[in-house]
Order: C-alpha cells, then sequence, then structure tokens
C-alpha cells in the first residue's frame, strides 16, 4: 500500500537500513538550543542498545520497560528493544507526578503487569525505581548509559517480535490496563496517520509530548522516525516554563507539524500575548493535531484569534480522535478542511447530556 505522497508503507526498523545523516532528531537543551541527532548516529545507538540486551539475558518477546524522558536513549531503548526481538513497554517516569506515593502506586501496578525482563531509566529515575522494582520483586532497573557501555552494536537487527509494543490506556476510569499491540497493526497504524496527515522526509515536526503517552510516542516519535523526517524535541517541562519557546520553534524552523491536547492550546492562550508574536509566522503549519481529551470549540476560536494574524490558517487546526486500544489513531479531519460543530440530539446516555452542547467533529476513519 502506498500512500497519498506515494511514500511507501515503512516497516518498523526499515529506517535503519537507510538512516540520514543529514536528517533526524533536534532535542531542547537548557542553552535556548538544540542538539541534532543524526539518524544514522541513532541507528548505530539502537543496534548497541539491541546488543547490550541481549547480552544482558532478554529474549525473544520479553518486555523491556523504559522509564525515561523524551531523549535519544529513549529512540535507542524503544527501536532497540525491537532489533532484540523484544516488546518495549513506555512508563512515565517520576517527573510525571508531583506526590510520590502517588507515583509509586502508578508504576508498581504497571511493572507488576508486564513482569518486565528488563528495566531501562533515566539516571534522575533511577534511586526511585530501584525501590519499587525491588518491592516488586522485579530485577534491579538500569540506566541507559550504564546498559550500553563497552557494547559494540549488532550488525542487523533480529526480526521483530509478534507484539511489538505494550502500552497502557490512560487510566481514567480506573487502573490503566495494558494492550498488546502487534507489529502490523503498529505499521499499519503509522502507515494510515501518513496518509492522512501527508508525512514525508521533507516536512519537519514538533512536539513537546511526552514519549511514555501515546499521543507523544506512536503519534508523534514513532511516526516521525519511521518516515524519516526531521523532529524537533522539546520536554513537557520546557513547554510549561515558556510556550514561547515552542512557538518560537515552530515560527523559525518552519514546523508543518505538531500536536497537543486541547489543555496545551488553553496553557498557550494564557500565558502568550498577541505582542509576543511580533515577527513570528506560522504559514508553514498545516497540521496542529488535538487529540487526547474532548476538543473545546471556545479554545480553537481563540488559538486561530491569537496565531491568525501571524500566518495559521484554520484549517490547520485537526481535531482527532484515538484510543490506546486502537493503536492510536481512529479518526482524523483532513487538513486544510477546516473544522465544525454539531449539537446532539436528545437521546439516551451519553447523548442526553451533551444535548445543546457544541461537539467539535473529529473527522473520519483512518484507513
Amino acid at each position: 500500500m502506498t500512500g497519498t505522497l506515494g511514500i511507501p508503507d515503512r516497516g518498523l526498523l526499515d529506517w535503519l537500513d537507510e538512516a540520514s545523516t543529514e536528517r533526524g532528531l533536534y532535542y531542547a537543551n537548557h542553552d535556548d538550543g538544540w542538539d541534532f541527532w543524526s539518524y544514522r548516529d541513532l541507528g548505530r545507538l539502537v543496534l548497541t542498545t539491541a546488543a547490550a540486551l541481549r547480552a544482558g539475558g532478554v529474549g525473544r518477546g520479553e518486555v523491556v520497560a523504559l522509564v525515561q524522558r523524551s531523549s535519544p536513549g529513549f529512540v535507542a531503548g524503544f527501536f532497540g528493544a525491537l532489533a532484540a526481538g523484544a516488546t518495549p513497554c513506555a512508563i512515565a517516569p517520576p517527573f510525571a507526578y508531583q506526590r510520590a506515593d502517588e507515583y509509586e502506586v502508578h508504576a508498581a501496578h504497571l511493572l507488576r503487569t508486564v513482569r518486565p525482563a528488563a528495566v531501562v531509566c533515566d539516571d534522575e529515575s533511577l534511586e526511585r525505581l530501584r525501590k519499587i522494582a525491588a518491592d516488586q520483586g522485579i530485577d534491579e532497573p538500569v540506566a541507559f548509559d550504564q546498559l550500553i557501555a563497552d557494547t559494540e552494536p549488532l550488525e542487523r537487527p533480529l526480526p521483530p517480535p509478534e507484539t511489538a509494543l505494550l502500552q497502557f490506556t490512560s487510566g481514567s476510569s480506573g487502573f490503566s490496563r495494558g494492550v498488546r499491540i502487534s507489529a502490523e497493526a503498529l505499521r499499519t497504524n503509522i502507515g494510515g496517520m501518513g496518509t492522512w496527515l501527508g508525512c514525508a522526509p521533507h516536512r519537519p515536526a514538533a512536539s513537546w509530548l511526552p514519549v511514555h503517552h501515546d499521543m507523544g510516542l506512536v503519534g508523534f516519535l514513532l511516526n516521525v522516525v519511521v518516515t524519516g523526517f526531521d523532529g524537533w524535541m522539546l520536554q513537557p517541562d520546557d513547554f510549561i516554563r515558556s510556550p514561547l519557546r515552542y512557538l518560537r520553534c515552530l515560527s523559525e524552523r518552519r514546523i508543518v507539524m505538531t500536536a497537543m491536547p486541547n489543555f496545551g492550546l488553553s496553557y498557550i492562550l494564557r500565558r502568550v500575548r498577541p505582542a509576543d508574536l511580533e515577527g513570528l509566522s506560522f504559514d508553514a503549519l498545516q497540521a496542529v493535531i488535538i487529540g487526547a481529551e474532548r476538543v473545546d470549540p471556545r479554545v480553537l476560536r481563540d488559538f486561530h484569534a491569537l496565531l491568525g494574524p501571524y500566518g495559521l490558517d484554520r484549517g490547520a487546526l485537526v481535531p482527532a480522535y484515538g484510543s490506546a486500544e486502537a493503536t492510536l489513531a481512529v479518526t482524523g479531519l483532513p487538513p486544510g478542511e477546516g473544522w465544525t460543530t454539531g449539537q446532539p440530539d436528545e437521546g439516551s446516555g451519553d447523548a442526553t447530556s451533551l444535548a445543546g452542547t457544541a461537539v467539535v467533529g473529529c473527522g473520519r476513519p483512518l484507513p
């Protein structure tokens, strides 16, 4: 199958065979600059991680839990697990929780559910994870840099596992539940998103979304890497501290695609004034994908009113719907079409509670 731009569907590890030295991921640093990792360099790190996991005893189909921020190490951990024939599972690092006790309950539940063969984490998470893993009878976690130290990369990736991703539901209605995503389902969903959004290597994207969440992981990071276009990566903390830095990135890097929940738009509206945007231009943006929670039409109108005078096209606001159980994307509005609202008729169940409420349409089913 081929997408609308003639980009063929790609296997999850195909990018390793044609890894570019010119394109890759740019990570925001603390000096208001960017650290570049080419796909060639990331590919070598992936194969080094795969070798380290195999040497550490991780077997085919076993789970590798990744408790890491968005980083080259996370990319290497995820695709390295696949290249080792294992199944990656992204778990939120401690920074995502304000209360230590809440995090311990959450992480313990997830680790108890997946029983990983290895837990790979950031240096900043190591001590917290050691205690949680010990309490659950799981092998001691290892920091990424320690994992790959003095390891030579595999020459070739091993065949990918049947389950290419173990991801968890949001837990909004109770404990998070694990969902097994097959390699075929993940590849197909990434291909469907590429067709819907017109993803192509020459179309750069930017994100501040956490990679432990399906929107940031499948919807952005995996889409970017598998397709092979430039990705500009900020931490959630970067966005919270300075949404203007994120907006400057969209303008200066001529970003075509980005994504966030409705609350991200609301946060920008609270923190950014029109005068802050002088000299910026958002005319390159073709898709601001908005999902993960109900979309508020007032927020869409206000966001366009703020950025529209600086080039943002109304049709670039792209409401979408997805779920962890469906890999990710289920429906999406085509870029450029322009969002609309409707009002559900009175009926039964949820429709009754929404009667008279303007509801934003989230497009049509993906291929």
